[in-house]
């Protein structure tokens, strides 16, 4: 489902996931299962499944499973989040480049 406005760049694949504008989706990024919100970019060949994201920039070949919520925030390139045993229900990081994060 796309609302407001969005970007959708060659190769990127949207499955089974709502997108609420203003929303900018890199090349041959995926988004599966998931929410894609307001001011958010999600960078070339980028993975997010099973995620919510809003007010966030996701930078190139980052990987994100399984984020309830992920908001108010920058991920670096090539960095993975994903889920592990604790339920958090909002995040704010500031992540480098090359960076795994478990939460």
């Amino acid at each position: 489902k796309l609302t407001g406005r969005t970007f959708i760049a060659e190769g990127a694949e949207i499955i089974n996931s709502t997108l609420r504008g203003p929303v900018v989706i890199g090349k041959n990024a995926k988004i599966i299962d998931s929410f894609i919100g307001p001011y958010s970019s999600i960078g070339d060949g980028s993975l997010i499944e099973s995620s919510s994201i809003e007010h966030s920039v996701i930078l190139t070949g980052v990987k994100i499973r399984g984020i309830s919520r992920l908001e108010d925030s920058l991920v670096g390139q090539d960095s993975v989040i994903i889920h592990n045993v604790k339920n958090h229900t909002a995040l704010r990081l500031m992540i480098g480049d090359g960076a795994v994060v478990e939460v």
